[in-house]
């Protein structure tokens, strides 16, 4: 799987990303350097989010076994995406504060 990819096809239909940060969390040898984090901050420019895009252009494995990405990607209705995860398999997995229901609100103001 491509993580741009990926991403770019999550994002579709939802949201305008705000921010988001991923990371490469798969299995490393003692020996082999650790990735870094993939960030994209508040307020981030074009070049900013060109370069984040960049960096994410890279494969990987979603299939089971290890899971391999992390992250979280946040929204600017207040909604946010992690990775979900099962046994390996992985996925963007949206989420949404639920409306209170109406029996939580004063009686007032039902």
């Amino acid at each position: 799987m491509n993580a741009q990819a990926e991403f770019n096809s999550f994002i579709v239909g939802k949201p305008d990303v705000i921010c988001a940060f991923v990371q490469d969390i798969g299995w490393y040898d003692d020996d082999e350097p650790q990735p870094a984090r993939i960030e994209l901050p508040l307020g981030y420019t074009d070049e900013q989010y060109g370069e984040f895009m960049g960096k994410l252009n890279f494969t990987y494995d979603s299939g089971y076994g290890a899971q391999n990405l992390d992250g979280i990607i946040w929204f600017n209705d207040g909604s946010w995406a992690t990775r979900g995860e099962y046994d390996g398999s992985e996925w963007w997995q949206y989420h949404k504060l639920p409306e209170v229901p109406t029996y939580l609100y004063p009686e007032e103001d039902r």
